[in-house]
């Protein structure tokens, strides 16, 4: 499927998101809390001062077992980012994760050539309801060998996976096990996607600091979860519960 709207110009952006979201068969029974999830998550990072480009690929393997990757916008500003939709988020087949993160990650290659802003923060976020069974073209080898080195480059991999111990899935490709978390499928609204909206809002405020105290290049952690106060099995803090003496 063509990309629905591509930035092409060269922009200002302080942090890069791309989303990876699983399409496959088995989310079939989660679809409803799949769109609301991903829609708060956008409407929760509104909320903070910032530029973000935000990129969305939805896969999964099809009935043929051949890759299949929508994305319905790559590089989009946070303020024009439209609701995402059943017409646009349909499942079906099977899990090809590696072939999706290595997609994912060239895409994200591209899309930073297009800021103008000096090492912006680069966040991919991967939420899957299983592990990998239909990759062709991304081994565990070089999925990892891609990740490694754009760590090393100052971006942040999160992986949320259910059904599955995610850091089992995950360590093999790279991943740090601080911004691993497993969910359970039928809570992915609350379990997944809040907990990362919260966690993303923590992860730029963070970088926001730390710039402002001297920091060059792009921010990075390896605690992306607990930076936030976030945890597997507790809901998402919520400051406004904080008490302060009067």
């Amino acid at each position: 499927m063509e990309n629905l709207k591509v930035v092409k110009k060269k922009v200002e952006a302080d942090t890069v998101i791309t989303v990876i979201i699983d399409a496959s068969g088995s989310m079939g029974g989660i679809v409803a809390a799949t769109l609301e999830g991903y829609n708060a998550f956008i409407t929760k990072q509104r909320e903070e001062d910032g530029d973000v480009l935000v990129s969305l690929v939805l896969f999964d393997s099809g009935w043929g077992n051949d890759l299949r990757l929508v994305r319905p916008y790559t590089a989009l500003p946070l303020d024009e980012v439209p609701e995402l939709t059943r017409e646009v988020y349909k499942v079906g087949g099977g899990t090809p994760l590696r072939d999706a993160i290595g997609n994912g990650i060239s895409q994200t290659d591209d899309i930073l050539k297009t800021v103008k802003t000096e090492s912006p923060d680069t966040l991919v976020v991967i939420i899957t309801d299983g592990g990998e069974n239909t990759s062709r073209n991304y081994g565990t080898g070089l999925v990892k060998e891609m990740i490694t080195k754009r760590e090393e480059d100052g971006w942040t991999f999160i992986y949320m996976g259910a059904n599955q111990d995610s850091w089992e899935e995950t360590q093999d490709l790279g991943f740090q096990k601080g911004n691993v978390m497993n969910y359970a499928a039928a809570d992915i609204k609350e379990g997944a996607f809040a907990k990362v909206a919260a966690s993303t809002v923590a992860y730029r405020g963070m970088s926001s600091t730390a710039k402002a105290g001297g920091l060059v290049g792009s921010y990075t952690t390896t605690s992306f979860f607990s930076d936030a106060g976030v945890t597997e099995d507790a809901p998402v803090p919520d400051p406004s519960d904080t008490v302060t003496d009067a």
